[in-house]
């Protein structure tokens, strides 16, 4: 088996769960959460009720279980690490040197290296240990507009105008952005305005996703309870095709359904995961993909320090984790699903167990694949409704997350 050579961590810690959010995350409130001045304090445990933030013992879990992994899968070389949550940046710049400084010797010379950041956790301090870290950072900042912020339950009062202008003077250049569109009482107008702010920022990337309402998040229950209306499906596509549009004028390449970059600026981390090259999840909660398998840590922050930073300070075992086999459909599926999200040729023999050859000549027909030379490639029409592409392709016309019918 090929070792891994991409690597996600996840950080599960976030100052307060926005509206929207269904990862697994554990808010810590208004806690002290800077790096201490002794770099290796134990884990902080539940005390009654509340749950200090234990970040030191954290990253002390994840430096054992990524020794653990790199032994038994034989991880020598890491061509892209990236950072997610929950909040990274809610570390500290101490505490992810801490994490980085190990890292470093299976870095190959041009690896990317990405963090997730808040704004509100762009402290001067953390900008320049970014700038000459050399990070890519991919700046949470869902709209420009303080009363749209509010809307997705955005406590955190910093201005994402100026964390982004702080890291560029710092010396960042390798800056994203992510933002949401689809947010209850946004306007065309509104989504006017935050494309003029990212034309005059200029970032290299831009990740803008369409607003769910997942079922259990406060978002999802004001919906289901007719609080507050989601736009229409029409609404919907049209602010999208707006989004697409913008961006590329404003010369951003659509490399995925929800992701744009100045040319050289996609994201090596995501590109990798979406071409299923394997990858090596570390955390609570984070996935791995490899060797024909999917693993998941349980996302139980309690169960997981005890197991890598066990109290006693006994030696660390494997976290609880589920394991699926991913079986030639499986595995079909995913490459077709993750194709039709990047535009990406997949040969028709690799999909034959799980396509509805049926299905093909009419969608060809309206121009949302193109079939020739024993290839399939959903197309860039095609790319605006993919998970809709992919039920008409299936066998059984169902893939998860699907929820608009493809125009016909």
């Amino acid at each position: 088996m090929r070792p891994p050579r991409h690597l996600y961590v996840h950080v599960p810690f976030c100052r307060a769960r926005c509206d929207y959010c269904d990862f697994f995350s554990v808010p810590v409130g208004g806690a002290d959460t800077r790096s201490p001045a002794t770099p290796h304090a134990g884990p902080a445990r539940r005390s009654g009720a509340a749950l200090s933030p234990p970040l030191d013992g954290y990253v002390a879990a994840l430096l054992a279980e990524l020794e653990s992994e790199r032994c038994a899968l034989g991880v020598r070389r890491l061509r892209t690490v990236y950072l997610g949550g929950g909040t990274p940046s809610l570390l500290g710049h101490e505490r992810l040197e801490r994490l980085l400084t190990t890292l470093e010797p299976l870095l190959t010379p041009r690896a990317e290296v990405s963090v997730e950041t808040n704004p509100e956790d762009v402290t001067a301090a953390y900008a320049t240990w970014v700038a000459r870290r050399h990070l890519r950072v991919s700046l949470g900042v869902q709209s420009f507009l303080p009363r749209l912020r509010a809307e997705l339950g955005r406590r955190p009062t910093a201005d994402p105008v100026a964390a982004f202008v702080s890291l560029r003077r710092a010396g960042c250049t390798n800056l994203g952005v992510d933002l949401i569109f689809g947010i209850p009482g946004q306007a065309v107008g509104d989504l006017g305005a935050d494309l003029a702010e990212v034309a005059r920022l200029r970032p290299e990337h831009v990740s803008w996703y369409e607003l769910d309402a997942p079922p259990g998040t406060p978002l999802g229950r004001r919906v289901a309870a007719g609080e507050i209306e989601l736009p229409g499906a029409d609404v919907q596509a049209a602010l999208y095709r707006r989004v697409v549009r913008g961006l590329q004028r404003l010369g951003y390449v659509w490399y995925e359904v929800s992701n744009f970059a100045l040319p050289g600026h996609s994201c090596r981390h995501n590109a990798a995961v979406w071409r299923g090259e394997p990858y090596l999840g570390l955390g609570a909660g984070a996935v791995s993909t490899f060797g024909g398998e999917r693993r998941r840590d349980a996302p139980d922050l309690a169960a997981y320090l005890d197991a890598l930073a066990p109290p006693g300070g006994g030696p660390p075992s494997a976290p609880p984790r589920e394991v699926e086999r991913l079986g030639q459909v499986a595995a079909a599926r995913e490459r077709l699903m993750l194709a039709a999200r990047t535009g990406a040729v997949v040969p028709l023999a690799a999909l034959a167990c799980v396509i509805d050859a049926a299905a093909l000549p009419a969608l060809e027909a309206a121009g949302f694949v193109a079939e020739g030379g024993g290839t399939l490639r959903v197309t860039r029409k095609g790319r605006y409704v993919a998970n809709e592409v992919c039920v008409r392709l299936f066998r059984d016309l169902y893939v998860q997350g699907a929820s608009r019918d493809v125009p016909a």
